[in-house]
């Protein structure tokens, strides 16, 4: 673990902190967020209201489907959540 990363820690402590103290819960920091899902039926799915609703809440909210994968997308295709990961890595500010 880098001393970047070690950096994080205390930041989040900080971050938590600051929002609990203000009544803001932290949603200052923002963060892009991306939901990957499969297009294979499963019941476990996320509907198209929950993204809908996710997207009007999160203000960097990105959905993203990866085809012929299920529930466990990381397991069934590995390769496509890191690119999807690395995209939305160079994407961001």
């Amino acid at each position: 673990m880098s001393w970047f990363e070690l950096l994080l820690i205390p930041l989040g402590f900080a971050v938590g902190a600051y929002g609990t103290l203000v009544g803001a819960g932290g949603g200052f920091v923002l963060v892009p967020v991306l939901l990957l899902v499969g297009t294979v039926p499963h019941p476990a799915q996320v509907t198209s209201d929950q993204r809908e609703m996710l997207s009007s809440k999160l203000p960097d909210f990105a959905t993203d489907s990866v085809l012929g994968s299920g529930q466990y997308i990381q397991e069934e295709q590995p390769a496509a959540v890191l690119t999807a990961v690395t995209r939305l890595d160079e994407e961001s500010p």
